[in-house]
């Protein structure tokens, strides 16, 4: 959830370096995109880039291939595997616009839904900008919600806020937000907010009475039939993956070496959970984008298609928890994310059937670099597919 403007910026080059130059549908991953050649590319830009772990999932609508290269942590050394779970931060987004757009297939809310029909409670606390605000405008980042990107952010968030189930702390942060005064950018078509996915979130938890967690769990892990993690994947098993920063970005010391989140810094993503605190295995976070990948050409199974229009392109540049530039005549979906320690980064391209998602478990300027670089060795291999 951190370096945003980063993210941002290398978004559309890799948008670019999608293009393919002829105009097959690719239903078939090219023969070289294996699981043992993906693992010695993964191999050589995980050392260039000084990247303690990388994994890689490709997929078609029909075939998931999966690689793995480097370690869990800088102490322990024990070799990573495809089976470990990575944080995937603001792609954790995806998953809470799906989820709401399954309980608007319910009919327990819609698109529509303002904040003020879910909590006519709060009509008169908040202020009148946010009064007309929809949950589309919420998940499209179109809500003037504060951005909450930097832990400094937190400063004035009252103490109170911080008490009770997450469920309930999430209530108050979102009342305390919608009393602030509004982002506001006429230059700009979305102003991108963690905090706006929280009063996302806290409008399903009011009209359903369960919390967050219970509703990804029920509408996107049991509906999937996968396995996700709130939080970091350690907190439930100490032979996950561990995040790791270089001390001299986090102001601890002038090394630049590795060194493994230090349990001092008490680092989580607590009240902005909905927009960035999921953690997955790549197998299975594949079969959640392999859905939307299908989707795309009209296949998918849990939302109707016209749900899926909306949820993937209801809104221009950024819809429900998906940036979906349109480069070339090629229509993408793509996502990054990261909260400091792991990165993440997907994209799905609709007219070559085609996606990939990358996992580190650091995410500093250098990895994100080198995942930008991996992608482009990707995508070219695509492209020239015969």
């Amino acid at each position: 959830m951190n370096n945003l403007k980063k993210i941002i910026a290398i978004i559309a080059f890799v948008a670019l370096a999608c293009h393919s130059t002829n105009s097959k549908k690719h239903n078939d991953l090219p023969s070289q995109l294996n699981a043992e050649y993906l693992k010695s590319v993964l191999s050589e830009y995980r050392i260039a880039y000084d990247i303690p772990a990388l994994v890689i999932g490709i997929f078609t609508p029909d075939t998931i291939i999966i690689a793995a290269d480097g370690i869990k942590d800088v102490v322990t050394k024990k070799a990573i595997t495809t089976a470990d779970q990575f944080h995937i931060g603001s792609c954790t987004k995806a998953m809470t616009a799906f989820m709401a757009a399954r309980l608007i297939e319910k009919g327990i809310l819609s698109w529509d839904t303002k904040i003020v029909d879910a909590f006519p409670e709060w009509e008169q606390d908040i202020l009148d900008f946010y009064k007309p605000k929809t949950m589309a405008d919420l998940l499209s980042h179109r809500a003037g919600i504060q951005p909450f990107l930097h832990g400094i952010e937190f400063k004035d968030v009252p103490k109170n806020v911080f008490q009770g189930s997450k469920k309930e702390q999430r209530e108050k942060f979102a009342r305390w937000l919608l009393q602030r005064d509004p982002t506001i950018d006429a230059t700009k078509k979305y102003i991108y907010s963690n905090a706006g996915y929280t009063v996302a979130a806290a409008i399903l938890e009011k009209l359903t009475n369960k919390s967050w967690e219970e509703l990804i769990q029920a509408e996107v892990f049991s509906a999937l039939k996968i396995t996700g993690r709130f939080g970091w994947a350690t907190d439930t098993s100490s032979n996950q993956p561990l995040g790791h920063i270089q001390p001299v970005a986090w102001n601890l010391s002038n090394s630049p070496d590795w060194i493994i989140l230090p349990d001092s810094l008490h680092y989580d993503c607590q009240l902005l959970e909905p927009g960035g605190d999921i953690s997955m295995a790549m197998y299975d976070y594949c079969i959640f984008l392999q859905e939307n990948l299908r989707a795309l050409i009209g296949h998918g199974s849990l939302l109707k298609q016209s749900t899926y229009q909306i949820l993937h392109y209801g809104s221009e540049g950024y819809s429900m928890g998906w940036r979906n530039p349109y480069e070339r005549g090629h229509h993408y979906l793509s996502h990054d994310g990261s909260a400091g320690t792991f990165y993440c980064r997907n994209l799905l391209c609709e007219e070559e059937r085609f996606g990939f998602a990358i996992f580190a478990n650091s995410g500093n300027e250098t990895t994100m670099n080198g995942i930008l670089k991996l992608s482009d060795v990707i995508m070219r291999i695509i492209e020239n597919d015969p």
